[in-house]
């Protein structure tokens, strides 16, 4: 498995090649847009959708409307070793559908129970929500 993934609302975890929003752009109606919503919000900012990798207020917009409709994003780092989690919800279907994929990285060999875990929250109260290894959330989660 790579180092980039979404999960979906219904706990089906994709892993990325290359970046999150070329996923949105090749199947948007997976993430519950469709084409013309997509042109219109990179018009609103006034960014071509051709360069849609690059940093922009219209992927920033379109990233975090998909995690508000309940996608969890996940990239991971080298330097520092961690993963980075993102989501517009922290409920019991977010913790859930994250203990899984943390159980699976581990038990399919990708993760080590050490590896680090940073989640982040985009949806108010913004903010960090759990920073820590792996095998702490999963015993957190447990208690």
């Amino acid at each position: 498995m790579g180092g980039a993934f979404w999960i979906s609302p219904e706990g089906e975890v994709m892993s990325i090649d290359g970046n999150h929003i070329e996923s949105i752009h090749k199947d948007p109606e997976k993430f519950g847009f469709n084409k013309e919503e997509i042109e219109d919000i990179y018009a609103k900012h006034g960014e071509n959708p051709k360069y849609s990798g690059m940093e922009g207020k219209a992927r920033e917009e379109l990233m975090v409307d998909a995690m508000n409709r309940g996608w969890i994003r996940i990239r991971r780092y080298n330097r520092p070793d961690f993963y980075s989690i993102q989501t517009g919800r922290h409920d019991k279907s977010f913790q859930r559908r994250l203990t899984d994929w943390v159980m699976g990285m581990i038990q399919s060999g990708n993760a080590h129970k050490h590896s680090e875990l940073r989640v982040v929250r985009f949806k108010k109260p913004f903010g960090l929500v759990y920073s820590g290894e792996f095998i702490d959330f999963l015993r957190q989660e447990a208690a």
